[in-house]
Formats: C-alpha cells, sequence, structure tokens
C-alpha cells in the first residue's frame, strides 16, 4: 500500500500532519491496518535516520486512519504487548478513554479530548491492529472474565493472609 503524500516544501510539520485526503476516512478495517502497519514502518525508518519525510508520513498516515474512527465508536487495538479499547469516557462525559488491556485484566485509562486523539495516540504507542467487532467483543469478555478472576484470587489472598497475620 502506498503511503500519504510527503511534506511539501516550506509546509511545516504540523501543516503536514492535518492534511486531509478526501475518501481516506471510509477505509475499511483491513484497509486501516494497512496503512498503520506503514505508519509503523516509517517511524521505525526514522530511528535509523532522523527522516523529516518518515515523520511527516507516519503522521500524517497516523491522521489518517484516525479519522477513520466515528464520535461514539468504540474500537479494539491490539499489539503484541496487549490490546487497548477506546471508548466515549464514563468519569469525563464528552471525552474519549482508551483503557489499557493484557491477558491479566485491565491495566489502566488515559482520557482524551476527541476519538481522533485516542486513536493517534494509541496508534503511536504501538496499537496498530483494529479487530472486526465480532473478535473485539469476544476479546473484551475475556478481559472482563480474566479480571474478575485476577480480583477473586486476589480477595482470596487477601484472606489467606490476613488469618496467617493473627496471633
Amino acid at each position: 500500500m502506498a503511503g500519504p503524500a510527503l511534506k511539501s516544501k516550506g509546509d511545516s510539520d504540523e501543516d503536514c500532519a492535518a492534511k486531509e485526503s478526501p475518501g481516506l476516512n471510509n477505509l475499511s478495517i483491513r484497509e486501516q491496518n494497512g496503512l498503520a502497519a506503514w505508519a509503523r514502518r516509517m517511524r521505525r525508518r526514522r530511528k535509523k535516520w532522523f527522516n523529516i519525510e518518515a515523520i511527516c508520513a507516519a503522521s500524517a498516515a497516523e491522521n489518517y486512519v484516525a479519522g477513520c474512527y466515528a464520535d461514539q465508536e468504540v474500537a479494539v487495538l491490539r499489539s503484541p504487548r496487549g490490546h487497548c479499547i477506546i471508548h466515549p469516557s464514563a468519569k469525563h462525559p464528552g471525552k474519549y478513554q482508551v483503557t489499557y488491556c493484557n491477558d491479566s485484566g485491565f491495566l489502566s485509562d488515559s482520557t482524551f479530548d476527541s476519538v481522533r486523539a485516542a486513536v493517534k495516540q494509541s496508534l503511536i504507542e504501538g496499537y496498530r491492529v483494529r479487530l472486526e467487532q465480532k473478535d473485539a467483543e469476544a476479546l473484551m469478555l475475556a478481559t472482563v472474565e480474566a479480571e474478575a478472576q485476577y480480583q477473586l484470587n486476589f480477595r482470596n489472598n487477601l484472606s489467606n493472609t490476613s488469618h496467617s497475620l493473627e496471633p
């Protein structure tokens, strides 16, 4: 898949990152994943040589992918170290939350002003593979079950420890 246009002469990094391309907001999940992988390769290239075109191209690609997400949408992105769930925040109405998870349950969360900002940060952090709805629902259910098991084990260990501490 070809990446987005590179920085034009005279464009600032912000101008380059903000460029929009008509029709890209309708990318399929497969196309989003392909573009996110391309951006990852561009970011890796940047690490080898300080390459402003690679930085700009990666940022533009991540902006394009982030633009594919609709308000109030719930999405699950995967990385080699876990997954994250992007959803409207219950703690802060009108904002969006990224909840980070792994095989043992929920780890932490971050709040963002827009779904686009939440997706962009997740992409930068390496959560690049967006799951189809069916797979996302199964993974979210498995995460809730893992968290419930973790909490149960924690309570059992806590009660066993408190009994052993009594004289």
